[in-house]
C-alpha cells in the first residue's frame, strides 16, 4: 500500500515540475514576443533621431515607431516617441499636428506624472502660441508651467532657458519692467550653468530690454557681454548685429556701417540667408541715414531674399524702409509700399507693424480721416492687449508666490495645532468673553471708520472735481477757444490744420480722463501701482520698486489702496518738480498686520523748518485717515526719506 502512495506521489511531482516548464515556457514566450515591439519601437525612435537620414525617412520612421507604441502600455519609451514625433511635424513646418501632439503628450505624462515630458510638452505648447499663432496670454501660460515643472524636477537650467522666452514675449508686447524682472530672476538659475549658449541670450534680452528704455549706455554693455560669452559664431554675428541697429537708433552710423560690411564679409554667413538679408537691409538703411543715395538696389536684394525664405516679418520691416524711402521723392509708390505692409500685418496678426504704416500714411495723405480712425482704433486696441499680458503675467506670478505662501502656511498651521491642543481647554472660557467685547468694539471702530472714510472719500471727490474743472478751463477751454478765434479770422483754413487742432484738443481730453480714472484694487492693485510708479522711470531717473508683488493685496481694503495710491503718486510728483532726484527706491514689507513703506530718494531733500505744500498736508491727512502713520526724514542736500505704517 505505501508502494502505491510513493508512486501516487511521485506521479504528481513529475506532473507538477512539468506544469511548472509549460508555464513558465508560456510566460517566457508572452514576454518575449513583448520585448520585440518594444525594442523595434526604441529602434525606430533613434533612427528618427539621426539627422543623417532625410526628413522623409525620419517622419517614416517615427511614424511606425508611434503605431507601434499605442500597442503597448504608456510608458516613458511611449512619451519619448509622441515627443519626438511632434518635433518631427514642425521641421516639416506642420504646425497644427505639432499642436496636437503636444496636447496628447501633456495628457498621455499627466496620466503618469512624467513631470520631465509634461514640462516639454507644455514649453512647446507655450512656443505654438508665441511664434505661431500670437497669443500672447496663452503663450505666457502654458511657458510658466513649463518653468514650474522643470523647477519641479530640480532642472534649474531649463527652467532659466524658458524664462528667456518669457522675457522676450515681454519685451515684444512693450512690458519692459515685467521683461526686466524675469531676466534678473534668469541670472540666478544661469549664471551656475556651463551652457554659455542661454546665458549669452539672457544679456541679450537685457541689452534689448534697455534699448526699448532708451538705456544706451546699459544696452552696449549688455550686447557686448553676449558677444564675448557665447561660443556659437551663428549667435556673435546676430547680437553684433543688434549692436549695430543700437548704434543706428543713436545716430551713430559710421560705427555700425563698419561693423555691418564686417559681418556681410564673414565667412560663416551664408548668402541669401535671412540672417544676411537682415544684416543687408540694416546696411542699406545705415548708408541712407548717413546721406548716401544709391542703396535701393540693396533695400530691394533683401527684400527678395526675405520673399524667398518667406520671412513675413523681415518683409513688413522691408516695406516700411522702402515707403521712408520713396516718401519724399514718389508718395504714390510709398503709398503702395505701405498698403502691401498694412495687407501683411493684418495677414501675420501684427498690430503694431499697421500702426507704423498708418503713421506714414497720415503724413503723405493727411486728408484721409479713415487712416486717422484707424490708426486711433488699433493705438487703443494694442493698449487693452499689452495691460492684458501684463495682468495675466502678473497673476501667474502672484499664483506662484501664494502656490509657496500656502506650502509654507500649511506646515506652520500643522505645528502650531500640536501646541494649540495643549491650551486649547484653558483658554476657551477667555475667548468667549474676549469675544462679546471685541465683537462691540469692532461694530464701533467700523461704522467710526466707515462715517470718517466716507467724509474722506466727499472730500477727495470735491478736490478732484476742482481739478478737472481747472484743466478743462486752462487747458481745452482756451484750445477751443484759439481755434474759434482762428476759423472765425480765416473761415477758408485749410482741413489739416483743422484736424491737428482737433486732435491736440483731442488728447487732452485723454490726458484728463486718464488722470482720474478710477484705481484697480485687489490683486490688480500691483500691476497697477508699478504701471504708475514706472511712468517716472527714464533716463535721468531710476525707480526701485521691492517686495510690491509679493504684497497679498487682495488683504487690503479698497480705501487704504487708494490711499497709498494716491501717497505715492505725490510724492513721485513731488519728486520730480523739487528734489532732482536720480534714484527713488520704495520697499514694500510685512510685519505682522503692519504694512510698512519706505520711499527714499537721493534728491536735494527738505529743510526742516520748511512748511509742506497743499499736496504733502492732504498726504498726511489721507494716511492718518486710515489709521496709519507717516513720518518725514529729510535734510537739505541729504535726500528724502519717508515711512508709511499702515494697519491691514
Amino acid at each position: 500500500m505505501s508502494d502505491i502512495y510513493k508512486m501516487l506521489n511521485r506521479t504528481t511531482i513529475q506532473k507538477l515540475f512539468v506544469s511548472i516548464i509549460i508555464v513558465l515556457f508560456v510566460f517566457g514566450c508572452i514576454k518575449n514576443n513583448a520585448s520585440i515591439p518594444k525594442s523595434r519601437s526604441y529602434q525606430l525612435l533613434e533612427l528618427s533621431k539621426n539627422k543623417s537620414n532625410k526628413l522623409k525617412d525620419r517622419a517614416a520612421y517615427i511614424d511606425s515607431a508611434f503605431y507601434i507604441s499605442q500597442q503597448m502600455p504608456i510608458d516613458s519609451l511611449a512619451l519619448a516617441i509622441i515627443s519626438k514625433k511632434g518635433v518631427i511635424h514642425i521641421e516639416k513646418q506642420q504646425q497644427d499636428s505639432f499642436f496636437y501632439y503636444n496636447r496628447f503628450l501633456a495628457r498621455q505624462s499627466q496620466e503618469i506624472n512624467n513631470k520631465y515630458y509634461k514640462a516639454t510638452a507644455v514649453f512647446n505648447l507655450g512656443y505654438y502660441y508665441d511664434k505661431f499663432v500670437n497669443i500672447p496670454d496663452s503663450a505666457f501660460y502654458y511657458y510658466n508651467q513649463a518653468k514650474n515643472n522643470f523647477l519641479i524636477i530640480g532642472d534649474t537650467i531649463r527652467s532659466g532657458e524658458i524664462l528667456v522666452n518669457i522675457a522676450a514675449l515681454q519685451n515684444l508686447h512693450n512690458n519692459f519692467f515685467g521683461a526686466k524682472e524675469s531676466l534678473v530672476e534668469i541670472l540666478q538659475y544661469l549664471n551656475k550653468s556651463s551652457n554659455k549658449k542661454y546665458l549669452a541670450s539672457t544679456y541679450n534680452e537685457l541689452a534689448t530690454n534697455n534699448l526699448k528704455l532708451l538705456n544706451y549706455t546699459d544696452a552696449i554693455k549688455y550686447y557686448k557681454k553676449a558677444i564675448a560669452i557665447t561660443d556659437t559664431k551663428s549667435d556673435i554675428i546676430s547680437y553684433q548685429n543688434n549692436l549695430a541697429f543700437l548704434y543706428i537708433e543713436q545716430g551713430k552710423y559710421n560705427i555700425a556701417i563698419n561693423l555691418l560690411q564686417e559681418l556681410l564679409l564673414d565667412s560663416l554667413l551664408q548668402k541669401g540667408s535671412t540672417r544676411y538679408a537682415r544684416i543687408l537691409h540694416n546696411l542699406s538703411y545705415a548708408q541712407w541715414c548717413n546721406g548716401k543715395k544709391e542703396v535701393l538696389p540693396t533695400f530691394l536684394e533683401a527684400l527678395s531674399i526675405r520673399k524667398s525664405k518667406k520671412d513675413k516679418l523681415g518683409q513688413v520691416n522691408s516695406y516700411n524702409y522702402l515707403a521712408e524711402y520713396y516718401a519724399a521723392q514718389n508718395p504714390k509708390k510709398a503709398s503702395q509700399y505701405l498698403d502691401t505692409m498694412i495687407q501683411l500685418a493684418k495677414k501675420i496678426k501684427n498690430p503694431r507693424a499697421e500702426t507704423d504704416a498708418l503713421q506714414l500714411l497720415m503724413k503723405l495723405h493727411p486728408k484721409r480721416i479713415a487712416f486717422k480712425d484707424r490708426y486711433i482704433f488699433l493705438k487703443d486696441s494694442l493698449y487693452q492687449l499689452e495691460l492684458k499680458v501684463k495682468t495675466k503675467f502678473a497673476k501667474m506670478r502672484y499664483d506662484d508666490q501664494e502656490e509657496k505662501a500656502q506650502i509654507l502656511q500649511l506646515q506652520r498651521e500643522s505645528a502650531e495645532e500640536k501646541a494649540a491642543l495643549a491650551t486649547q481647554k484653558a483658554q476657551k472660557i477667555l475667548y468667549l468673553s474676549l469675544s462679546g467685547f471685541l465683537l462691540i468694539s469692532g461694530v464701533s471702530l467700523y461704522y467710526a471708520l466707515r462715517q470718517h472714510y466716507k467724509k474722506e472719500k466727499l472730500k477727495e471727490i470735491y478736490k478732484t472735481e476742482k481739478q478737472i474743472s481747472k484743466r478743462l478751463h486752462d487747458e481745452l477751454s482756451n484750445d477751443i477757444y484759439g481755434l474759434m478765434a482762428s476759423i472765425e479770422q480765416n473761415p477758408n483754413a485749410n482741413s489739416p490744420y483743422l484736424l491737428d487742432s482737433l486732435e491736440k484738443i483731442y488728447k487732452h481730453t485723454r490726458t484728463v480722463s486718464h488722470d482720474h480714472r478710477e484705481i484697480a484694487t485687489g490683486k490688480a492693485f500691483a500691476v497697477e501701482l508699478k504701471d504708475t510708479l514706472g511712468a517716472f522711470y527714464n533716463t535721468e531717473t531710476t525707480v526701485v520698486v521691492k517686495g510690491l508683488e509679493t504684497f497679498e493685496w487682495e488683504k487690503v481694503p479698497d480705501y487704504k489702496c487708494v490711499a497709498i495710491h494716491r501717497s505715492l503718486k505725490e510724492f513721485m510728483v513731488n519728486m520730480k518738480k523739487h528734489s532732482e532726484a536720480s534714484l527713488v527706491a520704495i520697499d514694500f514689507k510685512k510685519e505682522g498686520k503692519l504694512l510698512h513703506i519706505t520711499y527714499t530718494d537721493n534728491g536735494i531733500g527738505m529743510d526742516a523748518a520748511q512748511k509742506f505744500g497743499v499736496g504733502l498736508n492732504n498726504t498726511v491727512s489721507r494716511i492718518v485717515g486710515v489709521n496709519g502713520k507717516i513720518k518725514f526724514d529729510s535734510e537739505n542736500g541729504h535726500g528724502t526719506k519717508i515711512i508709511i505704517i499702515i494697519p491691514y
